[in-house]
């Protein structure tokens, strides 16, 4: 039954806990909500009579001894008297009474033991509103010391040696005041007190079974009550009498009063633009006409006298300070200064580079330049000019290359300008340079012809291969010669099979020898074919004819009449430095020193 009764309790508590503070804190929201209005409306009381009632618990805190003895919930009364000692401070002294029934639990007991008892607290404190004192909604909190008087009834327990205790006490709490009318009010009040453990003369240790008792070591008695109170308000003053207004003044006499409110049309411009400011006023009587000054930088401007001003911006840059004054009768002002910045003419800021700035003869380069204009040129066009531009296009077929020697590679610079105008007519240029190579080609030159069933290079032969091929490869040393040896498709038999290559071994041992009349040519830059009867290209035979003074040993020189004698050859090409291989040409391989090596010089 005790725990339940307790679990009761509990919940009892908490409920009018949570009520206390939930009116606690509307009234604060209240009171701000309020405040005006009630300032107004209300005077304020700087004594209060409160008279209330309630209900008191007890065991907050209190740990393990509130289950030897404790004080039963019950109700209470009292009053409180408030003199307010400023806007938002009070002192407050008061009296409470509860009725809380003593419980104490024999030594060896199940079961508590009650008797009558009351209780006195007088206390004084200190109070903090949360609202001046005119406000209707007064939330506030307190703090200060108390005595209280535990008592109680006789009989007593066995064994208390008087029915009364005595402690200090310290109390502690929120509430809510609300001044209904200038005599009276409610509050609502959550208070807590706490003192030492009253001991009516029982023993602080258990004793024999039966008997009753206190636990000592300095234990105390928290206590919470809840209550609500009629508020006499006893020394009320009223609020101050509303001043009467003054009559107004006669009004005066009217006169212009001039007054500028602004001048509009300022802006930032490029030079030669227009800007028109115009002027803002009032203040001047019916029949009166305003006049106007406008000044830049301080000075007059001479015929500038209208309501609107066209400032000057040609030829000039800078910021210029703009004001006009406004005249009627005695009355003028003044404009506060508007500013108005011309910015100058520039030119445009051009960015160009040609990519790929290096390219082969025949390729052709799209030009892209950027161009940014500057703040009052406006959008920029872009022209190209140069050797082969043809408007945003660089073609480098329109450069001429001495195209009749390709042994060697050309190269040739152009410089090319990007130039930007503007819708201002300034101007601004950029160049690049591309760089246009025309590679060294492979060269055929004519072939070397000889006499039906024969191997030997005749004197006609010699001409070519000497006095025209070897220039060429002594001023180009990294050029290469091949040589692609032929036979007729008469020359059979076992001696006719290897003609083509003995005819290319020759022509090679001729210009490598490093003998007699023959250049040494490295073999290394000589490389060689065979092809046996096939004629796939073209011949081009080297007949010396009547018209040279070379002269052949008998037998050994090809007439132009002898028809087959173009079949019996060896193609002869150069191949400069960088130059591709010619195409249609394959299964070349290099010459062998050895073979080659061992014919000598041939005569």
């Amino acid at each position: 039954m005790t725990k339940r009764s307790d679990l009761r309790t509990h919940r009892w508590r908490t409920a009018v806990l949570a009520i206390t503070a939930a009116l606690a804190l509307t009234g604060a929201a209240s009171a701000q909500d309020k405040k005006a209005d009630t300032n107004v409306a209300m005077g304020y009381s700087t004594v209060d009579l409160s008279i209330f009632a309630g209900w008191q618990w007890f065991q907050f805190g209190q740990g393990t001894h509130g289950a030897i003895h404790q004080f039963a919930p019950a109700g209470s009364w009292g009053e409180r008297l408030t003199e307010d000692v400023h806007k938002y401070f009070a002192l407050e002294e008061g009296i409470q009474i509860g009725y809380n029934r003593i419980k104490l639990l024999p030594v060896g007991g199940s079961s508590f033991s009650s008797t009558g008892g009351s209780s006195a607290l007088i206390y004084g404190a200190g109070v903090l509103h949360l609202a001046p004192r005119e406000a209707k909604y007064r939330p506030f909190i307190l703090v200060g010391p108390g005595y209280i008087w535990y008592h109680e009834r006789s009989p007593g327990f066995p064994g208390a040696n008087n029915n009364a205790s005595n402690r200090t006490a310290l109390v502690y709490g929120i509430g809510l005041k609300i001044n209904q009318t200038p005599r009276w009010g409610v509050r609502f009040d959550l208070r807590g007190m706490r003192s030492g453990t009253p001991r009516f003369g029982l023993p602080g240790i258990p004793g024999a079974p039966g008997s009753y008792w206190i636990p000592g070591n300095n234990l105390h008695e928290s206590s919470l009550t809840a209550s609500v109170g009629v508020v006499f308000r006893l020394r009320y003053h009223e609020p101050p009498a509303p001043v009467a207004a003054a009559p107004p003044p006669p009004p005066p006499a009217p006169k212009a009063n001039v007054q500028v409110t602004g001048v509009t049309g300022a802006q930032d411009v490029c030079a030669g633009s227009d800007v028109r400011l115009t002027v803002d006023a009032s203040g001047w009587l019916p029949d009166q006409t305003p006049s106007y000054q406008w000044m830049v930088d301080g000075s007059p401007v001479s015929g500038a006298t209208g309501s609107s001003f066209n400032v000057p911006t040609a030829g000039t840059s800078g910021t210029k300070s703009i004001t006009v004054k406004v005249s009627a009768g005695d009355s003028s002002a003044t404009s506060n200064p508007v500013s108005v910045t011309v910015k100058p003419l520039a030119p445009p800021t051009v960015s160009f580079a040609v990519s790929p700035s290096a390219v082969a003869y025949g390729a052709t380069i799209p030009l892209s330049a950027s161009a940014n204009a500057s703040e009052c040129g406006g959008p920029a066009t872009i022209r190209y000019t140069g050797e082969g531009v043809s408007g945003s296009t660089f073609d480098s077929k329109a450069l001429s290359f001495d195209t009749t020697n390709r042994l060697k590679q050309q190269s040739k610079t152009v410089h090319i300008t990007a130039t930007a105008t503007d819708q201002k007519n300034q101007t601004a240029s950029a160049g690049a340079d591309v760089t246009v190579t025309l590679k060294a080609e492979a060269r055929r030159l004519d072939d070397v012809v000889f006499q039906s069933m024969s191997s030997r290079v005749n004197n006609c032969a010699k001409r070519l291969l000497l006095e025209e091929l070897t220039p060429m490869l002594r001023a180009d040393p990294g050029a290469k010669v091949i040589l692609v040896g032929h036979r007729d498709a008469s020359e059979k038999g076992r001696a006719g099979a290897s003609l083509d290559q003995a005819r290319v071994i020759n022509s090679a041992a001729v210009l490598s020898a490093g003998k007699g009349i023959c250049p040494s040519l490295d073999l290394s830059r000589v490389m060689v074919n065979w092809v046996g009867d096939q004629q796939g290209s073209d011949t081009r035979p080297a007949l010396c004819g009547s018209s040279t003074n070379v002269k052949e040993k008998g037998g050994q020189g090809v007439r132009e009449t002898d028809k087959r004698a173009q079949y019996r050859r060896v193609e002869v090409w150069i191949v400069p430095s960088g130059a591709e291989m010619p195409a249609g040409i394959s299964g070349l391989r290099e010459a062998s020193a050895k073979d080659i090596q061992a014919k000598g010089c041939p005569k």
